[in-house]
Order: structure tokens, then C-alpha cells, then sequence
């Protein structure tokens, strides 16, 4: 039975668990999935394909409000869309990591 059209649940024989598949995949059915919905901070997202990445965000994450971006140093991330610019954000040379000092 379908639980969503091309969309299946079928029991994965190692792990007992039910697992969604999609079968006989054709272009027409690829279309018709909707599209992943980020949530926001009052409602939960939706799965579904991931949004395209615009030209040059190759290095962005896609993030739980389905956009690419760069993630802040004060979340755990880089502050960053290049490796060259995250390697300055971070402290991190050519040799290696240099002393980060914080002062309040």
C-alpha cells in the first residue's frame, strides 16, 4: 500500500524496522514529491527533496529551515562560506592553530 504516490513501507529483513521506499521511480514521480519544508520556530518541518543549492554554496550546510547557509562561530560552526574564510574565523593558519584568547 502507498503512503504517498511512488512512496512504499516495507520491512527491512535485518532490521525488523519499516522502512520507506520508492519503487519503479520515473521522472513524473520525482516531480510530483513535494518539495522538504523547513520548520520554523512554531511549527515542525516537512520532509520531502531538498532545495537546489544556488551557484557558489557548495560549502553551506542545508540547515533544519531548508536554506544553505553559513552556520556562526556561536552555533559551533564557521562563520564562513570558504574554507579559506573559516580557516581565518577559526584561528587556524598554514602551520596550524594559533592562541585564541577571550576576554570579557
Amino acid at each position: 500500500m502507498a503512503i504517498r504516490k511512488g512512496i512504499f513501507k516495507v520491512r527491512n529483513t535485518a532490521t525488523g524496522e519499516k522502512d520507506e521506499v520508492m519503487l519503479k521511480t520515473t521522472i513524473e514521480q520525482v516531480d510530483d514529491l513535494d518539495k522538504l519544508t523547513g520548520a520554523t520556530a512554531n511549527a515542525p518541518g516537512v520532509w520531502g527533496l531538498a532545495p537546489a543549492p544556488a551557484k557558489g554554496s557548495q560549502n553551506l550546510p542545508l540547515c533544519g529551515d531548508a536554506k544553505y547557509k553559513v552556520l556562526p562561530v556561536e552555533g559551533g560552526g564557521t562563520g564562513a562560506a570558504t574554507p579559506e574564510a573559516a580557516r581565518k574565523n577559526l584561528g587556524i593558519d598554514s602551520i596550524g592553530v594559533t592562541m585564541i584568547t577571550y576576554t570579557e
